[in-house]
């Protein structure tokens, strides 16, 4: 009797490295998919977290700042009492009244989200018109987006001696 012929051998091996090939890409993909979700579906609420955080800081410098400016009639950081109050003032009537207290409750334009043809179960208002049927925490504004514009728009008022 004789052996397996060389061609049939190569073909063995070759069917098992194929396999093997496709087994590591498949472990690949699947690990690079977990990854994926892992990382992308906690970082953006993760870094939501962490932007209202930092508003949180934000709000509380600007006041203690402000105080203690005030309180010893000296700067801070630079900046006299003044500056700071602004700073509160652009804090507290640009995204908390202005977006947060007008705007998205009294826009009642949906989110994305709840759209029909989304997904959801309400219908397409257009971008400009307030005559949505949203009543509460409408999509018109971001205040996530508002606070940061915010934050960068009253620095650059209040700081120009910082800049070269």
């Amino acid at each position: 009797m004789a052996g397996p012929s060389p061609d049939s051998t190569r073909a063995a091996f070759s069917d098992h490295a194929d396999w093997r090939e496709t087994a590591l890409v498949a472990a690949v993909a699947l690990a690079v998919g977990i990854a994926t979700a892992v990382i992308f579906s906690p970082f953006w609420q993760s870094l939501r977290t962490l932007f209202l955080r930092g508003f949180t800081l934000w709000y509380v410098v600007i006041v203690a700042a402000w105080l203690f400016a005030a309180a010893r009639r000296s700067p801070v950081l630079g900046l006299g009492w003044e500056r700071w109050f602004y700073m509160l003032l652009c804090s507290l009537a640009g995204p908390l009244l202005l977006v947060n207290v007008l705007l998205k409750e009294h826009w009642g334009r949906w989110r994305p989200r709840e759209i029909f043809d989304l997904g959801g179960r309400e219908i397409f208002t257009p971008v400009l018109s307030p005559a949505g049927t949203c009543l509460d925490n409408c999509s018109f504004v971001s205040g996530e987006v508002a606070s940061m514009a915010m934050v960068f728009i009253a620095l650059a008022f209040s700081t120009r001696h910082w800049r070269p």
